[in-house]
């Protein structure tokens, strides 16, 4: 309960307009600390009692699984936490589809990518109304789309990647901008197809945004 409560206190102030930096700063280390401490509670509590569409509860997701804070211990506790009934209750999925998205996390080995290369399960993953398990999903597309062998996978996942962009949220829309510029090189070595094309113009004011975006911003490594 009291990681519940201090959760809730970090997101509520974090979407304060008037946090400045450096309390924005200070409440991130909080966080960090709180999940090195308490690991799955701090995990289950974000996924099960935070605004699960809301960028603010992303933005406390991505810093609980930044490198190099996922430890070998987190990552265990993460695998755990995407089984947890609760949290699939919460989801309403199934551990056997959410389970897959521990990989997500890992170093993209032959074995890693075998295992995430299940287009029925990311499927359904897609579907899910979170964005820190969306953000989950893209990931593993972005390093399933980095390999010529499966990127025909992630392919026919396009549609729905698509869909994503629905929730203009920046960390999203750079996943799926990732993802179809993958898919595209490869397509174009082939020859790209008529749909590759055609979802490119639909995206082409979205690279223009993010073009924008980071030029007028400073480079952040992102996990």
């Amino acid at each position: 309960m009291d990681v519940e409560r201090i959760l809730r206190f970090l997101h509520e102030n974090l979407k304060r307009s008037d946090s400045t930096s450096l309390l924005r700063q200070s409440f991130f280390l909080v966080l960090k600390a709180l999940t090195k401490q308490f690991p799955r509670e701090a995990l289950i509590s974000v996924l099960t009692n935070l605004p699960p569409l809301d960028s603010t509860t992303l933005d406390m997701w991505k810093v609980m699984l930044s490198f190099p804070m996922t430890s070998e211990k987190i990552l265990e506790e993460l695998q755990n936490v995407l089984e947890d009934k609760r949290v699939c209750g919460s989801l309403q999925a199934r551990p056997v589809h959410t389970s897959l998205l521990k990989f997500a996390m890992m170093h993209p080995t032959e074995n890693v990518l075998s295992n995430l290369r299940d287009p029925k399960k990311l499927l359904t993953l897609l579907s899910l109304n979170s964005l820190p398990i969306l953000w989950l999903v893209l990931r593993a597309l972005v390093m399933l789309s980095e390999t010529s062998q499966m990127v025909m996978d992630v392919q026919v996942l396009l549609p729905e990647v698509m869909e994503t962009l629905q929730y203009e949220n920046t960390h999203i829309n750079m996943k799926a901008l990732t993802i179809f510029k993958n898919v595209i090189r490869h397509l174009e070595k082939k020859e790209a197809s008529p749909i590759a094309l055609a979802l490119a113009g639909r995206l082409l004011p979205l690279f223009n945004e993010v073009r924008l975006l980071l030029v007028t911003e400073p480079r952040r490594r992102a996990p």
